[in-house]
């Protein structure tokens, strides 16, 4: 009997506790991405294309390689204007300045790229 008196408040104590633990929040996210494709003139894909961005902010620049597809994909990236610029030999440079990312956003940038030598550069 007096362990039931006592069992009582215990389970009361533990449904309160349990009642005021806050909810799971969701995750905070900090970061956007950067996702594209890499195309032709004839628009046929381009994969081994080498795409590099740059915030114009901090100077950070990271490289990827558009896949078999063409396309390629920036994830975890810092908010900010970064210029993108994508390049292969056979091809003129192609370069997009000022895109936005934003957090938990995905900015789309996509290339169209012109036969030509490499030392040429294309601005949009």
């Amino acid at each position: 009997m007096r362990n039931q008196k006592r069992l009582v408040p215990a389970i009361l104590a533990l449904v309160a506790a349990i009642a005021l633990m806050p909810a799971n929040g969701a995750a905070q996210v900090l970061y956007g991405s950067i996702v594209g494709a890499v195309t032709d003139s004839s628009g046929s894909s381009v994969p081994g294309a080498t795409v590099t961005i740059r915030n114009t902010e901090t100077g950070l620049t990271r490289t990827a390689v558009s896949n078999e597809t063409g396309n390629y994909n920036f994830t975890n990236v810092l908010a900010g204007p970064y210029d993108v610029t994508v390049s292969l030999q056979g091809f003129k440079e192609a370069v997009q300045t000022g895109v936005p990312v934003s957090i938990n956003q995905v900015s789309r940038v996509d290339f169209a790229l012109e036969l030509g030598a490499l030392t040429e550069t294309v601005t949009v």
